[in-house]
């Protein structure tokens, strides 16, 4: 679905070791971020001018929100502009590309549960934004099927418990046979083409934080996704 060329990988030759602990902890938990909480890696440039591209080309697949949410994107803009010391020009949207290598994804809470209602993102890997924009948390886990209602209840009470100023983050860790960092999927395809087998040669790991904007209380959630290669990380 919506294939765009990366002609070659963008890989890291490792990952942070806090990163790596994290993604392999059994019982995955959110940890507490003091000081700095976005920062550039070593496939900085590589992968921003991959967002460039992507702004060019496919806009559609990278952007997307609500309508009325403007206080919470600028809002963004200025938190995440203060911690990397950027200023991109563009749409505010497009600024949220440009301003750092992470992704950036809006949710608000609405009648009790959590929606996403804005973001930018470059890198999805088995979702498309389009399909996402608009529902709740469990409705955008469709089809993920450890994420059932217990998980939802969780994740639900986790975000209403965060205050404002609090950061945390959490990390993952998968194979993948593809190294392109741009993988927007549909749900209706199926779990053959979603899952088609073979080696898996790449390792894809999404470090992931979470804060509440003080100001109109959104969720930020940024999303770091980095690519190794598999055979650097036995057991992994």
């Amino acid at each position: 679905m919506h294939d765009f060329d990366q002609p070659a990988p963008i890989l890291l030759d490792s990952l942070p070791p806090e990163q790596l602990e994290a993604a392999r902890d059994p019982l995955p938990r959110l940890r507490r971020i003091e000081g700095r909480w976005l920062w550039p890696d070593a496939c900085f440039d590589a992968q921003m001018a991959l967002k460039e591209r992507l702004l060019a080309e496919r806009p559609e697949l990278v952007l997307g929100a609500l309508p009325g949410r403007e206080a919470a994107i600028d809002e963004a803009l200025a938190v995440v502009g203060a911690e990397t010391g950027l200023a991109p020009e563009g749409t505010p949207l497009q600024r949220l590309v440009r301003i750092t290598q992470a992704d950036i994804c809006l949710l608000e809470e609405v009648e009790g549960e959590h929606v996403l209602v804005a973001a930018a993102l470059a890198f999805p890997s088995g979702w498309t934004l389009a399909e996402k924009l608009g529902r709740t948390m469990a409705r955008i886990h469709v089809p993920v099927p450890p994420y059932d209602q217990g998980v939802n209840l969780r994740v639900e009470r986790m975000f209403t418990n965060l205050r404002a100023g609090q950061i945390v983050w959490r990390a993952n860790l998968n194979p993948h046979r593809d190294f392109r960092l741009h993988r927007p999927e549909s749900e209706a395809m199926s779990r053959k083409a979603r899952h088609p087998g073979g080696a898996q040669p790449y390792l894809r790991s999404e470090r992931q934080t979470l804060m509440r904007l003080p100001q109109t209380g959104a969720i930020l959630f940024s999303i770091h996704t980095a690519m190794v290669r598999n055979e650097a990380f036995p057991g992994a």
